[in-house]
């Protein structure tokens, strides 16, 4: 009988320390945010153009599809700089009634470039045979990364001074991290500076117009801080205590 009564209060005790324990971690936590922002000039121009072709017969529309596709391909293969790839390959019925009265054949190509002048050069080209179904400026790969590891520093430094700001304004010596996240994902979508379902293809089309623009980049930092003092009086950590 001692020796349950025993081993039921040494539960009790223990479940009464991780009690304590844990809503001593609780303590004096503030939850915070911070974020640093760059505009950074659009570097990179994107362009998708399409063919598409119907026919009575499916054969004949993916035969002159691909025709038109390859010809594209292989006249932007020629020009350095540009970064050329197929996508989106479908054949659909027309039909009239429900009956089919023909068939439809599309591709898209997508190319890509630093140099927007001679991608707007090609563009003209292609436009011989192709359609534009849509045509933007966007942040290149490279120079993404490289504004993001900088912003990533400024972001969590203009958390460290927040949270040390809250401690000190809260009467703490200090903080410590309890958690944190950090989002680096926040990037305003480039704007289309051309979007159609169809554009006439016209022999002898004008290079495009277009304006490279900016685009703003974000990274945020959010996490939980706990405050804490040096000094330690009564059953109390903070030294605001003192003057009870």
């Amino acid at each position: 009988m001692r020796t349950v009564l025993a081993l039921l209060l040494l539960s009790i005790l223990a479940f009464a320390g991780n009690t304590l324990a844990e809503t001593d971690e609780t303590y004096n936590r503030v939850h915070l945010s911070a974020e640093a922002a760059q505009v950074i000039e659009n570097d990179l121009l994107v362009a998708e153009l399409y063919a598409e072709f119907q026919a009575g017969n499916a054969a004949h529309a993916a035969k002159e599809v691909n025709k038109a596709i390859n010809w594209a391909v292989d006249t932007a293969k020629k020009i350095d700089g540009i970064e050329v790839r197929t996508l989106n390959y479908s054949t659909n019925a027309v039909y009239d009634k429900k009956r089919i009265k023909a068939w439809r054949a599309s591709q898209s190509l997508r190319l890509e470039s630093g140099d927007s002048e001679k991608l707007g050069d090609l563009i003209a080209v292609l436009q011989e045979k192709l359609a534009i179904r849509n045509l933007a400026y966007k942040v290149s790969r490279s120079a993404r990364e490289a504004a993001m590891q900088k912003l990533t520093d400024e972001a969590i430094e203009a958390f460290r001074q927040r949270a040390q700001q809250s401690a000190s304004a809260f009467g703490f010596d200090d903080f410590h991290l309890v958690n944190v996240s950090i989002n680096n994902g926040n990037v305003r979508p480039p704007t289309p500076y051309y979007r159609g379902n169809m554009m006439a293809m016209e022999a002898k089309a004008a290079p495009a117009a277009i304006e490279a623009g900016s685009s703003t980049l974000t990274v945020s930092v959010t996490g939980t801080v706990e405050l804490f003092c040096n000094k330690t009086i009564g059953n109390y950590r903070c030294s605001q205590a003192s003057a009870d």
